[in-house]
């Protein structure tokens, strides 16, 4: 066996899931792929994708494998292809961070366990939400330490093929920094208060799978509203596919993707009326009718 690379496949993620901000997050079926070789020397080499400060993402996650192992540090080359459109709130960053950090960590015999790898990949990717779904899968609540905003454990639930995910996500690119820029200092305690009631009772539809009571749980006042102005016509989306059959819908993260959970039998519909939105408007949008990804980041090839 070539123990000199390795392949993975990598998830995509929905975060947030309305009111569930920095917390919640599903992994999707719509995957990035990688493949990293070691090399003899200390260069490191990045090839695909078109994500903002992608070789940037390389290296941090490289620095963070080696700085928590206390292994010699040695170069590779990491090849990042796939669907998942960068800067779309689907999770893109994180399959570059993961991919890099799941990959060293094959190769050199999995010193980091599962949960430290996740506490290591949302210190660099700034929340755990889209990491718990691409290193877990499924429906994930993850939670942080309040003080030091370090990330302590979560809860896994899988999600039925019954449930589908249909996303919307326009020619608009949104960067997180940007986005947590347009974010209050603080917010009106009712608003806090009615965003919470919604959060808990999805987790409970989610955990019990009882889809059918996402329905109004998904409204926020805590980051949506205020994002409006970088994601223009998600409330609009969100109607529109929840007029045609959706359960419910969110912004997808930070944006532009918009999310609908949808009963499989409605999904064509859901899908036809959230693209009309953006066709309406002049704005080109990739569509995606996706079940969830209950298994997370897997191995795929390194023989």
């Amino acid at each position: 066996m070539n123990k000199n690379f390795v392949e993975l496949r990598l998830p995509a993620s929905t975060s947030n899931c309305g009111p569930g901000f920095d917390a919640l997050s599903i992994g999707l079926q719509l995957y990035n792929f990688c493949r990293l070789t070691l090399r003899d020397d200390r260069e490191i080499h990045v090839s695909g994708g078109d994500a903002t400060g992608l070789e940037e993402m390389v290296r941090l996650a490289s620095d963070a494998f080696f700085s928590s192992t206390g292994k010699t540090a040695t170069g590779f080359d990491f090849e990042l292809w796939g669907e998942i459109p960068p800067e779309r709130g689907l999770g893109s960053s994180s399959t570059v961070l993961g991919g890099v950090f799941l990959a060293l960590n094959h190769l050199h015999g999995n010193p980091i366990g599962e949960h430290e790898a996740i506490r290591i990949l949302a210190r660099l990717d700034n929340a755990p939400d889209n990491v718990c779904a691409l290193v877990r899968g499924g429906f994930c609540v993850s939670r942080l330490d309040p003080v030091a905003r370090e990330y302590v454990d979560s809860f896994r639930f899988p999600i039925e093929d019954s449930l589908r995910l249909v996303v919307a996500s326009p020619e608009i690119r949104v960067r997180t920094p940007d986005a947590r820029a347009v974010l209050p200092e603080s917010l009106d305690f009712s608003e806090v208060v009615s965003s919470l009631n919604g959060l808990a009772y999805l987790v409970a539809a989610f955990a019990k799978a009882d889809y059918e009571r996402l329905r109004g749980s998904t409204e926020d006042r805590i980051h949506q509203p205020f994002r409006r102005a970088l994601n223009p016509f998600v409330d609009e989306a969100i109607e529109a596919g929840v007029s045609a059959g959706a359960y419910a819908g969110w912004l997808s993260g930070s944006g532009s993707s918009v999310v609908c959970a949808s009963p499989t039998e409605k999904a064509l519909e859901v899908r036809e009326a959230m693209e009309s939105v953006y066709r309406a408007n002049q704005i080109p949008c990739r569509m995606h009718n996706l079940t969830a990804d209950n298994g997370g980041a897997i191995v795929l090839d390194n023989e």
